[in-house]
């Protein structure tokens, strides 16, 4: 086999994967009105489309190359969702930086995930009404998120109202949110720094800019379900401001200091602080140094 030939068989698989992700964007369109909105906020935006082979991730977004990455080997059923769900992350105008405290990045990339999480369980739930495989996958690895909003779903037949039920049951996945936490605390060893005036997040901000639809459920925000933390990775997180701190012969105060504590056996320890004082809310102008890859694992 020659060069010209490999490269026509490159050429014939390049041309294979990009009708499929039409396939798949056109699909999605059709069968669910909220993947339709996300899906043409992300093209409007110029957000690219693209399967890309060896990724271990169903899908990515990069917001360095303004593209939506997608796994070859995953099924549609898959990708359908998986689809919305990067594309909503390519939307979120609330990123968590090296500017943030710790716990206003915590706080930021949980919240972030959960809603693209419920998000796209909106979308292959309308998906079900074609194929009723789409849902059935997603319930497969989501069940309790799944649940939540098709039981809302029915029962007021507001989306919004199921959104907030989603969006509220992925935080109760204690191990697949301390996931997310980790990767917040690893991001910020590498890039955090107290010489600049770090940023805080407050509910409003989140509610405004992030998920509008939690508006009549604000005190979410403030409960113990949103705001606990497992014990290893609470005390890695908080080390980062300790290590950095200025020396002082007071006791160091860290952003961290309000969270709650689950230990190993599952008991939760209150927070060392009820209340932090507040610093400069978080603005557009402070998310230039945004985390560059959000993926759905």
């Amino acid at each position: 086999m020659g060069f010209s030939d490999i490269f026509k068989r490159r050429g014939a698989s390049r041309a294979q994967e990009d009708q499929r992700i039409q396939d798949l964007l056109d699909r999605a369109a059709q069968n669910s009105p909220v993947a339709k909105r996300i899906l043409d906020q992300a093209l409007g935006d110029g957000i690219r489309f693209s399967m890309q082979p060896g990724i271990k991730d169903i899908g990515t977004y990069d917001d360095n190359k303004r593209s939506v990455f997608l796994n070859p080997n995953m099924s549609d059923e898959v990708l359908l969702g998986t689809l919305v769900h990067e594309a909503r992350h390519s939307g979120q105008s609330i990123y968590f930086t090296s500017t943030n405290t710790v716990e206003a990045a915590v706080k930021i990339n949980r919240a972030a995930e959960a809603d693209a999480m419920a998000v796209q369980c909106a979308a292959v739930f309308e998906m079900r009404l074609s194929n009723p495989k789409i849902f059935e996958e997603f319930r497969a690895k989501h069940p309790e998120i799944a649940k939540a909003y098709e039981e809302e779903a029915r029962a007021s037949k507001d989306t919004q109202k199921a959104l907030s039920s989603a969006f509220k049951t992925w935080y109760r996945d204690t191990e697949y949110v301390d996931g997310y936490d980790r990767d917040v605390a690893a991001f910020m060893k590498k890039h955090y720094s107290p010489t600049r005036s770090l940023r805080i997040v407050s509910d409003r901000d989140l509610i405004r800019d992030l998920c509008p639809y939690m508006r009549h459920d604000k005190e979410f925000f403030a409960s113990k379900e949103a705001n606990t933390m497992k014990r290893d990775t609470y005390d890695a997180a908080r080390k980062i401001e300790l290590d950095r701190a200025p020396f002082s012969r007071s006791p160091v105060r860290t952003s961290l200091d309000t969270m709650r504590i689950r230990e190993s056996d599952g008991k939760i320890t209150e927070p060392m602080n009820k209340r932090y004082p507040p610093l400069s809310r978080m603005t557009p102008q402070n998310i230039a140094s945004r985390l560059g890859r959000l993926s759905s694992r």
